[in-house]
């Protein structure tokens, strides 16, 4: 006993020497652990910063009101209104070629320009070519298959 009597005639009592071993404790629990402890907490300060909910007011936007123009009279006769014409749209033909359906298909919905488009067709071309001549197939031939059980 006469450790813990020297300590309390330094003013050192248990709740310190207690208070010191759980600090101690903790240090290496978060010395262990310190990059999940940080990478929680900044997981939690995501969702309570996302879960508050907004602060925006919106503020009704103020109209000045426009003054009234006063035009002058002119002497001029009204003239009587007629119906606009219709207004016909010229549109070329589509191109029914495969080559023309492919090329605008190409244009409109692949959003290629116009040489890009004539590129994969000629490398569209030149595959075909490639593989009936790789492979000297024209058609599709049908094959049984025997297995020997």
């Amino acid at each position: 006993m006469d450790f813990f009597d020297n300590l309390a005639a330094q003013g050192i009592t248990m709740a310190i020497l207690q208070g010191t071993i759980f600090l101690g404790i903790a240090a290496f629990i978060i010395g262990m652990f310190w990059r999940y402890i940080v990478a929680g907490i900044g997981i939690l300060f995501c969702v309570v910063v996302f879960a508050m909910p907004s602060k925006k007011e919106v503020k009704p936007v103020e109209v000045a009101p426009v003054p009234a123009v006063v035009q002058p009279e002119t002497k001029e006769p009204s003239k009587s209104l007629k119906p606009n014409e219709e207004v016909v749209e010229v549109k070329p033909e589509p191109d029914t070629s495969e080559k023309g359906m492919f090329m605008t298909d190409c244009q409109k919905y692949g959003g290629y320009t116009a040489s890009q488009c004539v590129a994969l067709w000629n490398d569209r071309e030149n595959d075909k070519v490639r593989y009936r001549s790789a492979t000297n197939k024209m058609f599709m031939m049908k094959t049984k298959y025997h297995y020997n059980l």
